[in-house]
């Protein structure tokens, strides 16, 4: 083709090839007019075939040989799914889409090259339920359509507070604009251009397929004038920044000021510059009565020597009384735990700001609350990061006036980081107490899904919390033996041995001793503020064996004890009946797993099933991984057996094998590897192979067995009577309960853990 420029008298004919990748003609020289020719674009629904009304369709032109696409316009189907006669320049190749904010991709390329121009069909589907939303654009006094008007249109889903903007869009020729968004949702459409037109909002609830239709009723502002407006301090005449400043109109004839949403906010130099109207009278006020003391002013900006307007005002700081409550439900929505000690950040965000402005940053007291006042803004954001316990969470709370707000902020568990014990270059330790107390004879130690170790005291006769961040409290027992039940403060046990804990988080343990009133089990519920209420389940308190249901049935020095959540029961070793049973938490019936029922109880470790089976002074009882079995130590006699539930049957696993040494407590972790504290041994091994018959074999975590209380490596470390342990999947750390051994015994919580993790 053929174009001429002219340098004065000079003409220069230039032959442009028409090549494959086709020079664009909106990069070509624009001596001569642009030849435009007509796009149509029709879009459906490939799963019904029918049209899809209101889509956003992108049309974007080639700018390089090397596939580079620029935007060139969005614009929205119609009633109909389509968009007829659009006019754009050709020759171009054009790249026609689907916008995929709410369908599937669909899209076209198109060699757009003569007058005839092209039409495109894309198909695409919708992500969501979408529904089409007309809109209608009128003059608020002649009802005439206004063509082009820029809208904003926005929307959120139920049970938010969120509006996401899909950007603005102009009506069309006629005033018109189809829209399709997902349902159900609540929209919001609103006239954009409020410096030039009054605004107007409607906001609609899209329920259902066949969407809805709404109308906006709006019309151009009078002309318009700069007015620069600023805010001193009555007192000091400094600027007062963020302030905001609002705009009010009257016309001639008109009794009263009206709205006409021209508001901004001052700079750092107290300033703001609105373009107002420029005819009637304005009035020009501060608009943060709460945050400023108000001022205001009334002018004709006809008047040049108006348009310069000073305020005088006074920046308040009122404050809202908030009580925010932290908490955890992992023990179910009724069974809430306070969050304590949990950082929380705390920022506000004022009338007018479009960031938030930090408060403070504390960590929740006790009672799982933060009570604060904090100064009045629109919105409160509350920020929890980086807790080892808590995943990151942050929420905002839209504040209204300057009452009492009590929020509630609902934290969920972050998944453990070490589910598997990691075994290399593991360290011994000792975990802390504070508040002046030692452990007296620790048996057994578990730990909730929150990071609380709870302790028994086969002597000391409490049941000790230490909370994850180290302080440590009695939950439960005076300290003098006895089986008062109860509040934990006044609540007495005979000689708790054995711990477990419940989906719920409730505790249970045992009364061990051989006096009368003892031979028991017992249940620690415990609240949201960590009060414990203290209750017997079973056993009468008289030594013998007697299956029946809750304090009618009979046990022979209680041990060990593990929970079952399938099955909603606990598994009951008797040191002194040499058997194990069950308690069913619905009734509390108690009934024999396997052991011996004879009056006088016979020792033993051999195989069988039900009272066929025999154990030897047992004392730790763990649910396998899969949870079809339980493995059963024998202290007297180092035996490990495994009570198969489908039909009660018992294999040994090991008796009198080495690197075991009178068994008592166990852990079993995820993938069923078995740990085993061996109290005459002083050494912690673990269950290498599993084979009934004997046949298992063992290898030990710690090497030293001379007893002694040494912290460090686990080949030099050293215990005097280990009993309970436990693992905890968040830290790595294992807590053994170092207490047996009498006069000898260490009286302390170990702790043991690879040096190889943080």
């Amino acid at each position: 083709m053929k174009r001429y420029i002219y340098y004065g008298v000079q003409v220069v004919i230039l032959l442009v090839a028409f090549m494959a990748c086709k020079k664009l003609t909106t990069d070509a020289f624009q001596e001569q007019p642009v030849l435009k020719a007509p796009l149509n674009i029709t879009v459906v629904n490939d799963d019904d075939q029918l049209p899809v009304v209101g889509v956003k369709v992108i049309i974007s032109r080639k700018t390089s040989p090397k596939d580079d696409y620029v935007q060139v316009d969005t614009i929205r189907t119609n009633e109909k799914g389509q968009i007829n006669g659009y006019m754009l320049p050709y020759p171009n190749y054009l790249k026609i889409e689907v916008d995929t904010t709410y369908y599937h991709k669909g899209e076209q390329m198109l060699e757009f090259a003569t007058e005839n121009g092209g039409n495109v069909m894309l198909h695409t589907t919708p992500k969501y339920g979408m529904a089409p939303l007309s809109i209608s654009v009128n003059n608020s006094t002649t009802d005439l359509s206004i063509p082009g008007l820029e809208l904003s249109i926005s929307s959120r889903a139920p049970k938010t507070t969120e509006w996401l903007s899909t950007g603005p869009e102009n009506a069309d020729a006629a005033g018109k604009l189809m829209v399709s968004l997902p349902y159900p949702n609540e929209v919001r459409v609103a006239v954009a251009d409020t410096i030039r037109y009054f605004p107007d909002t409607v906001v609609t609830n899209l329920k259902n397929v066949r969407g809805e239709a709404v109308a906006l009723k709006t019309e151009l502002k009078p002309l318009t004038v700069p007015l620069e407006v600023t805010l001193l301090d009555k007192d000091n005449q400094n600027p007062l920044a963020n302030a905001e400043i609002v705009v009010l109109l009257k016309l001639t004839g008109e009794a009263d000021f009206k709205d006409i949403n021209l508001v901004g906010s001052t700079d750092n130099d107290g300033k703001v510059v609105l373009n107002a109207p420029y005819s009637g009278e304005v009035m020009v006020k501060t608009n943060d009565d709460l945050y400023y003391l108000p001022d205001s002013y009334i002018t004709r900006l006809a008047y040049e020597k108006n348009r310069k307007i000073t305020l005088s005002s006074k920046l308040l700081n009122p404050l809202v009384p908030v009580e925010l409550s932290v908490f955890n439900d992992v023990y179910g929505i009724n069974n809430k735990r306070a969050a304590f000690g949990t950082n929380v950040k705390v920022s506000f965000r004022k009338k007018g700001q479009t960031t938030f402005t930090d408060f403070l940053t504390s960590a929740i007291a006790a009672n799982g609350k933060l009570t604060m006042s904090i100064p009045l803004g629109d919105e409160f954001k509350f920020v929890v990061t980086g807790d080892d316990r808590f995943m990151d969470k942050t929420i905002t709370f839209a504040n209204v006036g300057f009452t009492l707000k009590a929020i509630d902020f609902a934290l969920d568990l972050r998944p453990a980081k070490y589910p598997e014990p990691v075994l290399t270059n593991l360290q011994v330790g000792t975990l802390a107490l504070n508040n002046n107390l030692n452990v007296n004879a620790p048996q057994d130690v578990v730990i909730d899904k929150l990071g609380n170790r709870y302790i028994s005291e086969g002597s000391g006769n409490r049941i000790l919390r230490v909370d994850r961040f180290g302080n440590t409290t009695v939950l439960a027992g005076t300290g003098t033996a006895g089986s008062t039940n109860g509040d934990g403060a006044v609540a007495q046990f005979y000689g708790p041995w054995g711990l477990t804990i419940d989906k719920e988080g409730n505790l249970y343990t045992v009364d061990n001793t051989a006096a009368t009133g003892s031979h028991k089990v017992r249940k620690i519920t415990i609240d949201a503020l960590y009060k414990a209420t203290v209750s017997t389940i079973a056993g009468s308190g008289t030594a013998g064996y007697k299956d029946a249901i809750g304090t009618q049935a009979q046990f022979s020095r209680p041990s060990g004890l593990c929970y079952d959540e399938a099955r909603n029961c606990l598994y009951v070793a008797e040191w002194a009946g040499h058997r194990v049973r069950k308690i069913n938490l619905v009734n509390n019936e108690v009934t024999l797993i396997a052991g011996s029922t004879a009056t006088t109880p016979v020792a033993g470790i051999t195989a069988g099933v039900g009272d066929a089976a025999r154990f030897n002074f047992p004392w730790g009882v763990k649910l396998s991984a899969d949870g079809n079995s339980v493995y059963v130590s024998s202290w007297t006699g180092t035996g490990i057996s495994k009570v198969q539930l489908s039909d009660n049957s018992v294999v040994v696993l090991g008796s009198a094998k080495a690197n075991t040494s009178q068994p008592r407590g166990l852990y079993v972790s995820p993938a069923n590897q078995i740990f085993i504290s061996n109290t005459a041994g002083f050494y912690i091994s673990k269950m290498q192979t599993e084979l009934p018959g004997n046949a298992s074999s063992f290898t030990k975590l710690t090497t030293s067995t001379t007893r002694g209380y040494i912290d460090g490596a686990a080949s030099t470390a050293r215990f005097s009577g280990i009993v309970g342990i436990a693992y905890d999947s968040y830290s790595g750390i294992f807590y053994i309960a170092d207490g047996d051994g009498g006069a000898s015994a260490n009286n302390k919580i170990r702790t043991m853990k690879s040096s190889d993790i943080q």
